[in-house]
């Protein structure tokens, strides 16, 4: 499972246990999210999220916003970071099925 979030702080928790939830009859559950201009506390709930269960992993691209004025653009380039992490894992992982998730509540 992949996504990219922002100020996420407050919904995480839920988002991701809803989601996680509902796919893991399925399969293993991965989830790798990349953050990005967040003005809350999503990264440390990211981190503990982390630290609570391996599967979750994410990375924080920090403020973008003067690089990328334009929220689509930065939604693409943050985008792009998950679109890398998928052909290089897969490579290594064989996952049976991708799925891109929006948790933002």
């Amino acid at each position: 499972m992949v996504g990219t979030v922002s100020n996420v702080g407050a919904v995480i928790r839920g988002e991701l246990t809803r989601v996680i939830t509902a796919l893991e009859h399925l399969a293993d559950i991965e989830v790798f999210l990349v953050e990005s201009d967040s003005s809350d506390n999503s990264i440390q709930e990211l981190s503990a999220l982390h630290e609570k269960d391996s599967r979750i992993s994410f990375v924080s691209l920090g403020t973008l916003r003067q690089k990328f004025p334009s929220r689509i653009e930065r939604i693409r380039f943050c985008r792009n970071q998950y679109v890398e992490f998928i052909r290089t894992g897969y490579q290594k992982s064989g996952w049976d099925f991708i799925v891109v998730v929006d948790l933002d509540g």
